[in-house]
């Protein structure tokens, strides 16, 4: 799901809906008829549960505020091949710059004769990433198979290297 949402976003998508917010424990009602994941359960009348997709979700909705656009960044994530540093960035309306990093590989139940891409392998170690912004530098190790934001300040110009 994340990475989903990541390539949306970095594709210039607008926004990004996932239709079944809660479901109940098994995964269910739905049009399909079948059961699924959902970023949240009902688990009885009191109680719920959050799950992953939830959490990875998270990582955008709180930290990329409604008036933040898309800005063009140069990441640098240590990765053997470029295509694995995976990330998308954003300009707040207060000037802060988000960057939300994925370290994964794509996964898919569906059998295919293509091959896949460089990208769908990742990088299957940690990634040790420096984000610099008119002056201000963070760096950090993004683990395997997880995610992480950076919001950092960075003053009211469009673009991030």
């Amino acid at each position: 799901t994340a990475h989903d949402v990541l390539w949306d976003l970095r594709n210039r998508a607008s926004g990004y809906v996932y239709w079944n917010l809660v479901l109940d424990s098994r995964g269910g009602p739905n049009l399909a008829g079948n059961f699924v994941d959902s970023p949240a359960s009902v688990l009885n009348a009191t109680a719920f549960a959050l799950n992953p997709i939830f959490l990875y979700l998270a990582h955008f909705s709180r930290a990329v505020p409604p008036g933040s656009h898309a800005v063009d960044a140069s990441v640098d994530c240590g990765a053997s091949h470029t295509e694995y540093c995976q990330y998308v960035a954003f300009r707040t309306p207060r000037g802060h710059v988000v960057v939300v990093m994925t370290n994964d590989e794509v996964t898919s139940d569906i059998i295919s004769p293509l091959p896949l891409p460089r990208l769908a392998h990742g990088e299957g170690a940690p990634l040790n990433w420096t984000v610099t912004c008119e002056g201000h530098v963070v760096h950090g190790t993004l683990p395997w198979k997880a995610i992480q934001t950076v919001v950092m300040p960075c003053g009211g110009g469009s673009s991030a290297s």
